[in-house]
Parts: C-alpha cells; structure tokens; sequence
C-alpha cells in the first residue's frame, strides 16, 4: 500500500506563521500553497481532486499538527 502527503495542518497556537514555515522547511516539505484557518496553518501538497479513489487519513504529528494522508 502506497500513500500521499495531501496537506500539513500546523497548529496556530504552538507556533508563528515564520515558525511553520521553518517547521516545514526543516522537515523537507515543499511550500506550494498556504492558507490560514482559525486554528491551523494548512499547507497543502497534492489537490485533493487529483487522489480520486484513495483514502484519507489524519496523523498526529504530537501536539504541533497532523498529517493529511492519502493511501492507495
């Protein structure tokens, strides 16, 4: 089984915009789009339309965020 990075939530409250922009850097994620809801900083990777078929699954990433991942 294979899977896909779909999108990063970082958490609002544990960390500045510079901060997860660094967080990202650091752990090798590419920065294509980000957007900012009331509660997290979402990076997205992959458009969703484009993993028809697959699915979605949340991981922790401890108390900082989670993980958006698509498995096929």
């Amino acid at each position: 089984m294979s899977y896909i990075v779909q999108s990063i939530e970082l958490r609002r409250d544990k960390m500045s915009k510079g901060e997860a922009f660094a967080w990202m850097r650091d752990h090798g994620y590419p920065i294509h789009k980000m957007e900012m809801s009331r509660n997290f900083y979402h990076f997205r990777q992959v458009e969703p339309e484009r993993l028809r078929g697959g699915r979605f699954r949340t991981i922790a990433l401890g108390d900082v965020g989670h993980l958006i991942v698509v498995y096929f």
